[in-house]
């Protein structure tokens, strides 16, 4: 993200190329509802190499309009891939409502179509989307293919940087705001007000230094830039 070599992608292209397969994740793109597919295949390789690893890909309400999604959706679904499917449904994509792109109201009703199991959570609850994800799990462990899981939520910033959300209803982001997870979450643990500012400390003292580490690195060498690339 900040061109640095020492990176985890050796300081190319930004967030697109985020990945660390060593902790199982396979990877960023910028290809929107392109890790669908590629979450269906990491699938099927735990089920070969012995690992009886699940698979989770996770996407906005606009991706699901993407054929790629639904490619991954059938496919899952006819070979019984131990697949997650999460729709992050925050109300647009990209800058258009969503109920001014599909006709549905309820976006989980889509997967029926090819006989995936699916649910519609509380996106900004933690301990709904725990549950719901967890169920999905042990479905996929126990033989029972893949899940799709529409999580409602609503998005606090623009798209892109400067983007000045005039498509948005007056008051729509201050309600947001109030309802966001960690907000919500914070108010359920009021008992403990003292952990909680400890614990929110500890986090920005670790986030800090994360910071001041990676500002710390070694730019990229300008004369690496042809690794990596086929001609």
């Amino acid at each position: 993200m900040l061109g640095r070599g020492s990176g985890i992608n050796g300081g190319r292209g930004g967030s697109a190329y985020l990945s660390d397969p060593d902790h199982g994740f396979y990877g960023e793109n910028s290809i929107v509802g392109a890790g669908a597919p590629i979450a269906v295949g990491a699938a099927l390789a735990g089920r070969y190499d012995g690992t009886n690893r699940v698979s989770v890909a996770v996407f906005g309400d606009g991706a699901l309009n993407q054929g790629s999604v639904h490619e991954a959706l059938n496919f899952a679904a006819v070979v019984c891939a131990p697949t997650i499917f999460i729709v992050e449904n925050n109300g647009y994509s990209e800058l258009t409502p969503i109920q001014d792109m599909v006709r549905v109201e309820r976006l989980a009703d889509r997967a029926g179509a090819y006989g995936v199991r699916a649910e519609r959570v509380d996106g900004n609850d933690p301990q709904a989307v725990r549950n719901a994800v967890g169920a999905a799990v042990e479905l996929a462990r126990n033989g029972e293919g893949p899940s799709l899981i529409e999580a409602v939520t609503a998005r606090l910033v623009g798209h892109y940087i400067g983007d000045a959300q005039l498509y948005r209803p007056p008051g729509e982001l201050e309600r947001a705001k109030q309802d966001e997870p960690i907000e919500r979450v914070r108010r359920r643990l009021l008992t403990a007000p003292k952990e909680v500012a400890a614990l929110e400390k500890e986090v920005d003292e670790e986030v800090q230094l994360a910071y001041e580490r990676a500002r710390a690195g070694t730019l990229a060498d300008p004369l690496t830039v042809r690794e990596f690339i086929y001609d």
